[in-house]
């Protein structure tokens, strides 16, 4: 891969409705050669989990090495599934209005 900042990569996946659901490993090998290679061997090392390209990306640019916690319970949180959203940050609405002040 030539090297490329994390920046313009960024602005690429948001400017260029590739944020979403429908952004696929093919939309990054086109444009950004061997990123593709670069961004599972980088979710290998630190997940067992086959993840959404969306959330590869996402932990990839965002150095993410672990699934982030409920700010409230600290449970696993999900992936919102729109790279430009990440994580929730509860595990579930339950838990977020019960720990409301």
């Amino acid at each position: 891969m030539k090297n490329v900042d994390k920046n313009e990569l960024i602005n690429y996946f948001t400017t260029n409705n590739q944020s979403g659901y429908k952004t696929k490993e093919k939309h990054a090998n086109k444009n950004f050669e061997g990123l593709v290679d670069n961004i599972n061997n980088y979710n290998k090392k630190y997940f067992n989990a086959d993840l959404p390209f969306t959330q590869k990306l996402y932990n990839f640019l965002y150095n993410v090495t672990e699934i982030p916690k409920c700010d409230n319970c600290g449970g696993q949180i999900k992936w919102r599934g729109i790279f430009t959203e990440g994580y929730l940050k509860n595990c579930s609405k339950n838990c977020k209005y019960k720990y409301i002040k």
